[in-house]
């Protein structure tokens, strides 16, 4: 499915969760994933394999979740490619 703008909605697979006072969020999708010899430098600013992409989406994500504390990973996935988000909490509260 296909947002109007031509965006694709990333689910949240399995939702959020609460692990060690962080706030666990994975985000995948359902495409061709993530080639292995890309893995190592997808985090790297201005690393692109799209013809018009910047490549500092990932970089950019990852320093920002970094400077609260937090982290952004690639995590292995059945298909497509899954990023997990990682931001500390005050309190955390199963739900």
């Amino acid at each position: 499915a296909s947002l109007e703008d031509g965006r694709h909605p990333l689910p949240a697979r399995d939702g959020a969760r609460c692990d060690s006072g962080m706030l666990v969020v994975d985000v995948a999708d359902d495409g061709a994933g993530i080639a292995a010899e890309h893995r190592a430098r997808i985090f790297y600013p201005f690393f692109t394999t799209k013809q018009r992409g910047s490549g500092l989406g990932l970089a950019l994500a990852q320093k920002v979740l970094a400077s609260h504390g937090g982290s952004l990973e690639l995590v292995d996935s059945v298909r497509g490619a899954c990023f997990r988000m990682r931001l500390p909490l005050g309190e955390c509260s199963a739900t």
